[in-house]
């Protein structure tokens, strides 16, 4: 787990990134007994701050305002995750409309 992470965040990763797919927080069908599913995650100790109305209504404020010149600024991530080396050694990087293409097509 990273350095300084609380224990309900390592409980969250940890139940995210369970080898077991239908283990994984979030994956289960609720039940009468359980809930299940995103309501499982809203539930979570590590989201007992949010507002989950409140948000969906676009009331709450965001921690922090991230200033981006267009569509393809990704000043605000990290080199290793905008930047692909391929096996010939060359180096691409994305755009942030790349890797939300990228990601529709895996998800």
């Amino acid at each position: 787990m990273p350095d300084g992470a609380t224990a309900t965040a390592c409980k969250l990763l940890k139940g995210l990134l369970n080898r077991t797919p239908h283990l994984r927080l979030g994956s289960t069908k609720s039940t009468m007994f359980e809930v299940g599913g995103p309501a499982a995650l809203k539930k979570h100790d590590f989201f007992k701050q949010i507002d989950w109305e409140k948000l969906e209504r676009k009331e709450v404020e965001p921690p922090e305002r991230l200033t981006v010149q267009n569509d393809t600024d990704l000043k605000h991530f990290h080199d290793e995750y905008v930047a692909y080396r391929s096996s010939s050694g060359h180096s691409t990087r994305f755009s942030i409309l790349t890797l939300a293409s990228l990601f529709a097509c895996i998800y």
